[in-house]
């Protein structure tokens, strides 16, 4: 399991009526972190399509603790977890001055684009995460 940081600053947009960061927002982050984690390891969407193999979303959770505001700087640390033949779950910490805010998680589907099925992760796709 090799562990991720994706660093944002909260942008005027993830703010809601309260001030605080939309709880919405909490999940556009997840999906960002997830993305540049997949790209830095070479799981790109255009490489999972050149596969014929994709990731989609069964199950999206999160826990909030502490709220994050206008200009917070946060850290998402993230790293995947094979669960199941075809099930991979991301598991997500927010960190604002290294105290934890949220936590989250994702559960994904390894899907066979030709028969719109789930497919068992490929060991050298485990590799790349691993």
């Amino acid at each position: 399991m090799r562990d991720f940081i994706y660093h944002v600053i909260i942008p005027p947009q993830a703010i809601d009526m309260h001030g605080h960061m939309n709880n919405v927002y909490y999940f556009t982050l997840m999906q960002e972190a997830a993305f540049a984690h997949s790209a830095a390891v070479g799981d790109t969407v255009e490489a999972q399509y050149k596969r014929g193999e994709i990731w989609l979303i069964r199950k999206n959770e999160a826990k909030y603790i502490k709220s994050a505001k206008l200009m917070d700087k946060i850290e998402i640390h993230t790293y995947t977890q094979t669960e199941g033949k075809a099930t991979s779950c991301r598991y997500f910490e927010f960190k604002k001055d290294g105290e934890l805010i949220a936590t989250g998680k994702t559960e994904f589907v390894y899907i066979d684009l030709k028969t719109n099925r789930p497919k068992a992760i490929p060991a050298e796709i485990i590799a790349l995460y691993s």
